[in-house]
């Protein structure tokens, strides 16, 4: 009873800045999954060094409206889906990383593992903290069947000013470079 009373008592802007925030940064984080993957229309235009890869790449969309503009998109290259179609003994090729796409087709950052799958690890890409519908954080975390197990990579942030993610300070310079969008 006695809380019942506080909260009546409790400035209205409070009570606002409680649900805008659970409306927002506290909202559970989506993540991609493979099945959120289709193969890519004939009309999207790929970079260069994408084109060999065109049959394997796929852009991922996350399900869902999660507010007033679109998340991100992922374009990745499915390594086992590439490999379907290659004789058994087809040499390890070097994919392109994945890039995190906005509306426009702008790369925002590129991950420094393939998605879902760079064998044997699986990569799981998280967004949250959403502001009007756009993540703030994409979290990185690798399943590891090796002797080293599972990690977390460091997070990339959003930027608006570069229009771009970003990792943060925990993040290398190697780390740093990977994640940055290639130009082509």
């Amino acid at each position: 009873m006695a809380f019942l009373s506080w909260l009546d008592a409790a400035p209205r802007w409070w009570l606002s800045s409680c649900a805008l925030f659970s409306a927002g940064l506290g909202a559970a984080p989506l993540q991609w999954r493979a099945e959120h993957c289709a193969p890519l229309p004939a009309a999207f235009e790929l970079p260069a060094s994408w084109a060999a890869y065109r049959g394997a790449a796929r852009l991922c969309e996350v399900p869902g409206p999660v507010g007033d503009m679109a998340p991100p998109r992922l374009l990745t290259v499915f390594e086992q889906q590439y490999y379907s179609g290659q004789p058994a003994d087809a040499a390890w090729q070097s994919f392109p990383r994945p890039r995190l796409l906005d509306a426009k087709g702008n790369c925002l950052a590129q991950l420094p593992l393939l998605f879902p799958l760079e064998s044997p690890e699986v990569l799981e890409v998280e967004m949250d903290r959403f502001q009007r519908g756009w993540p703030q954080r994409i979290g990185l975390q690798v399943r590891s069947p090796t002797v080293s197990g599972d990690y977390r990579l460091p997070s990339l942030h959003w930027q608006p000013g570069p229009h771009a993610y970003r990792p943060g300070p925990e993040a290398d310079d190697e780390y740093r470079h990977r994640v940055a969008c290639a130009q082509e």
